[in-house]
């Protein structure tokens, strides 16, 4: 009869530890993860050169995806790769930019929450197209076609709602500043005279999975 007593507590007491695990449970951060976004883009450049191409058509729309890993529920790094296209009136054979991103994030609030704001920090290699291009001056371009790379840090911040702990809903925004320190017409090196810097804000709405 002990023994029978001893197996349902010992039932019971499984069965309520379990309960209580899934109820406090609401999300996960730590391990990998994969995501995918689309994203609205607008940009800037203080260059001669650029801010007459960014001014007529700053806005442009893209996606992403990613891979993260959570050393812990709150410290993340990420990977990322995006492409944007800055032609939605077609005036342009080509207007678009590819980046790459990789950083750290920080996640608030513990996983008993479905709702976990976040801010991140990271570094972007951007990678831009423009065709076709006119240029006056020492080196005179007619339609031509430039490809500009170059370094950008991002900075931002996030929310994430978990909808189960392994499935989440994100929307975030963030800002790019950097420069194309290598700038090709056609394929050749080409000098502005001048630094070419690029400054970018990302809204972001996307969805992740997290492989616990």
């Amino acid at each position: 009869m002990k023994i029978y007593f001893t197996l349902i507590c010992l039932c019971g007491s499984l069965a309520i530890s379990g309960q209580v695990y899934s109820q406090s449970l609401q999300s996960i951060s730590q391990g990998f993860s994969a995501h995918v976004h689309g994203q609205f883009v607008r940009w800037n450049s203080n260059s001669f050169f650029l801010n007459d191409i960014a001014s007529g058509d700053p806005s442009g729309v893209g996606f992403g995806v990613g891979l993260r890993y959570g050393f812990t529920s709150m410290m993340s790094g990420y990977l990322a790769f995006e492409g944007v296209n800055f032609n939605s009136n077609d005036e342009w054979e080509r207007y678009n930019t590819k980046l790459y991103r990789f950083g750290g994030q920080y996640n608030f609030g513990g996983t008993t929450s479905r709702i976990r704001p976040y801010i991140h920090v990271g570094g972007v290699y951007q990678n831009f197209n423009l065709a076709r291009i006119f240029i006056n001056g020492t080196q005179p371009v007619d339609n031509g076609k430039l490809t500009s790379k170059g370094f950008a840090v991002e900075t931002g911040a996030g929310i994430r709602y978990h909808i189960l702990p392994e499935f989440a809903a994100e929307l975030s925004i963030s800002g790019q500043f950097g420069k194309y320190g290598s700038n090709f017409v056609n394929g050749q090196d080409y000098d502005f005279e001048e630094t070419i810097d690029t400054q970018h804000v990302f809204v972001r709405l996307g969805v992740g999975y997290f492989f616990y």
